[in-house]
């Protein structure tokens, strides 16, 4: 993505992949600055999904590493310069705002986790009371019988 205003071009590259080969970052946004972009970016979207197939040490390969580092560099310098050379006009905004919001301490939590804590024992002793009525209700029927 590249974003122009008045003086200044930004331009945002994003790259599906896991880590960056060391180095690689650096190098591709000096050759950005390069084409004339001002400030710029090169992120990986680290989804940190590891298979473990890859004959890998990190089980991936960082970004860079098994594939010709050249040729990649070229394709996103040529992306840029594609972007670059097919800006629009638009417009953007942005809106400010808080909220005020309660949130559990650990103080009310154990409070909350007592008070059900609690109350689940109660349950149990009442149903052990139960068996035992019920028990001997039945001792008392088959007694009688």
């Amino acid at each position: 993505m590249v974003v122009k205003t008045e003086d200044d071009t930004s331009s945002y590259i994003t790259i599906d992949g896991n880590n960056m080969q060391q180095g690689l970052r650096d190098h591709i946004l000096q050759l950005i600055r390069e084409t004339g972009v001002n400030d710029a970016e090169v992120m990986t979207t680290d989804t940190h999904l590891v298979t473990g197939l890859v004959r890998s040490p990190l089980g991936y390969y960082p970004v860079g590493t098994a594939l010709p580092t050249a040729a990649f560099v070229t394709k996103i310098i040529q992306t840029v310069q594609k972007a670059m050379s097919n800006l629009e006009e638009s417009s953007a905004g942005f809106s400010k705002f808080s909220l005020q919001l309660q949130v559990l301490g650990s103080e009310t939590f154990q409070s909350i986790t007592g008070f059900i804590g609690r109350i689940a024992r109660q349950i149990g002793r009442s149903f052990y009371r139960l068996e035992i009525v019920t028990f001997l209700i039945a001792v008392v029927i088959v007694l009688a019988v």
